[in-house]
């Protein structure tokens, strides 16, 4: 269901889990990539825009409210003092199909 999930440049995928979606099992080695991405950026006075999930109707209907509110703190407490990091939220998370209680 929904996208096919993609590896980083050293064959890590973001998430732990048979399908690799387990937004609560992140791969450290993955994220640790991430890190020194934002580092390079930081490092060259350059900022990164940061998009962590776009909302539709299949991804909202992956994952509960409360897995995604574990989730983004868990995010948000890992980059939380980055000066070079803006955060983007994005998607069609409000169609009309999906449950008012979904969108967040």
């Amino acid at each position: 269901a929904g996208a096919k999930r993609r590896k980083n440049g050293e064959g890590e995928f973001s998430f732990g889990g048979e399908d690799h979606r387990d937004i609560l099992r992140p791969n450290e080695r993955y994220w640790r990539q991430v890190d020194l991405w934002f580092e390079k950026l930081e490092n060259a006075r350059l900022y990164a825009a940061a998009l962590p999930f776009w909302g539709n109707r299949k991804t909202l209907g992956l994952y509960t409210p409360e897995q995604l509110e574990q989730f983004f703190f868990w995010l948000g407490n890992r980059y939380r003092a980055r000066t070079n990091l803006v955060w983007l939220t994005l998607g069609e998370g409000t169609d009309w199909d999906v449950p008012r209680e979904k969108v967040l």
